[in-house]
């Protein structure tokens, strides 16, 4: 119930941007393209390694390798969206438009290298990790 004497706020608050170093907004739009990279490169070594003869068979440390990449990839999607939807709605501020531009570059980027990770990772269902003749 209002009082006579007090009046609504009719003027809002004018929103801060939120700090985020750039460093964690450089390192969400990298962090996707390293999992990738280290999925496609432990899968080489896992693949060499069995043929060789050292592992039997690696495809469950394959499974495991691509879900927790796959982990980290969307895990950094997820943290894009949370600081994209925060800095999206605060105008004329420079320093939210560059977090805002980060985050959506780094939910593509996440979006991209998730498909590369399921994509590169889908070969061991397949295929035989190692035919030898």
């Amino acid at each position: 119930m209002e009082h006579a004497d007090q009046q609504p706020n009719l003027i809002e608050p004018v929103r801060r941007p939120e700090r985020i170093p750039m460093l964690v907004q450089v390192g969400l739009v990298v962090f996707p393209g390293l999992c990738w990279a280290l999925d496609f490169g432990a899968s080489y070594l896992l693949v060499s390694v069995t043929c060789n003869g050292a592992l039997t068979d690696s495809r469950l440390y394959l499974h495991i390798i691509m879900v927790v990449m796959l982990i980290g990839t969307l895990g950094s999607l997820a943290i894009g969206y949370l600081i994209w939807s925060r800095t999206r709605s605060i105008p004329d501020d420079p320093r939210a438009a560059r977090t805002n531009f980060l985050a959506a570059a780094a939910m593509l980027m996440a979006v991209l290298f998730t498909l590369g990770v399921i994509l590169t990772s889908m070969a061991p269902w397949f295929v035989p990790v190692c035919q030898k003749p």
